[in-house]
């Protein structure tokens, strides 16, 4: 396995978790114990489409940095751990 199909992978996972997160709000806040409400909702509205945004670059990444996508490798690890 490359380096490029572990940052695809991720990319790919991050997408759907964001999209099921959007398609599935209710059952989501119902997971944590809460209520969705209309504030929550766009909340969760605005926290997807920045998930998303972080998916595209991740996919992105490989195409960008070609020969030298090891050295986003450590910093790529740091970020996703962050949340």
């Amino acid at each position: 396995m490359n380096l490029k199909l572990v940052f695809r992978i991720f990319a790919g996972f991050g997408a759907f978790f964001a999209l099921m997160s959007l398609l599935a709000t209710d059952a989501m806040m119902e997971s944590y114990g809460m209520e969705l409400s209309s504030d929550s909702s766009l909340l969760i509205q605005f926290m997807v489409m920045v998930q998303l945004m972080f998916a595209i670059v991740v996919w992105q990444l490989p195409s960008w940095l070609g020969e030298n996508l090891a050295k986003a490798g450590p910093t790529l690890m740091v970020v996703s751990l962050i949340p």
